[in-house]
């Protein structure tokens, strides 16, 4: 598929880099959720944390878009997940997919993935 119908069928996303996304700490069944994510679509996004997380995962989440304001609060699946070793520790990094977030949430999440919101 080209890149053209990707973003068709998924909606634009936009690399985080330079701009950390931070996922606000967030308690999810007794666990502090927090991360940062690399890239973001109005779909979902590709978090690194140092919580361990697995594919099926539900987890609340809290994050801020670079250049706004307001917090947007939804809730994840984690789709797929790994790890890797950074230091003494491990980063789990996964792709979420956002299961409850409003049209105009999503709406503004495209407007900045598209550059339109700075």
């Amino acid at each position: 598929m080209s890149a053209t119908g990707l973003e068709k069928r998924y909606g634009f996303r936009r690399s985080s880099t330079g701009r950390v996304i931070t996922i606000t700490p967030v308690m999810d069944a007794g666990r502090q959720f927090f991360g940062h994510a690399q890239n973001i679509s109005r779909t979902g996004m590709l978090i690194h944390t140092y919580m361990p997380i697995a594919e099926g995962d539900e987890l609340d989440m809290e994050f801020t878009l670079p250049g706004t304001e307001s917090a947007i609060k939804c809730r994840v699946r984690v789709m797929w997940a790994g790890s890797f070793k950074r230091g003494e520790g491990r980063v789990s990094r996964g792709g979420i997919r956002f299961l409850d977030l409003e049209p105009a949430l999503m709406n503004r999440i495209d407007r900045w993935a598209n550059g339109e919101i700075r």
